[in-house]
């Protein structure tokens, strides 16, 4: 699971992929795209996609300070449904990262070594995930990929 990635396409153009309403204020090109960051997500509101700034990292309700985020920040598969932190809002709000490429790591000559992986096309895609909205007075949601 990659624990950095990148968005660089212009939102615009990721608003008439998914025909989302755009409640984004900026959002520049960003290439490293880390845990705790703010970054673009979309999910349904009122049944329309909407796109909205959300902190990468989910702080559970029961978590007693957000740093609890930053180990939470890519689910299994295999947990997804068993784990307390993860149960109500993969059941109940689940939502798009908007990506155009992520990054993983090999060890070379004892240093680690980035690798930026990306459509042939250079297509933004969409990693699954979900969120939960925060009751921490930053108020910021925050969003969990899958």
């Amino acid at each position: 699971m990659c624990g950095r990635y990148s968005n660089a396409k212009d939102l615009s153009e990721l608003i008439k992929l998914v025909d989302s309403i755009m409640r984004v204020a900026f959002f520049g090109p960003r290439y490293n795209i880390a845990p705790t960051q703010m970054a673009p997500v979309i999910f349904l509101e009122n049944k329309k996609p909407v796109m909205k700034l959300m902190r990468w990292g989910l702080i559970p309700s029961w978590a007693k300070d957000e740093t609890t985020g930053n180990a939470l920040i890519n689910a299994r598969a295999e947990t997804l449904k068993t784990r307390q932190a993860f149960q109500k809002a993969f059941q109940q709000r689940r939502c798009l990262v908007p990506a155009d490429s992520f990054f993983e790591w090999q060890e070379r000559e004892g240093k680690q070594q980035p690798f930026r992986i990306m459509l042939k096309s250079g297509e933004p895609f969409c990693f699954a995930g979900f969120r939960d909205q925060s009751t921490r007075p930053s108020g910021h949601g925050a969003v969990f990929r899958i």
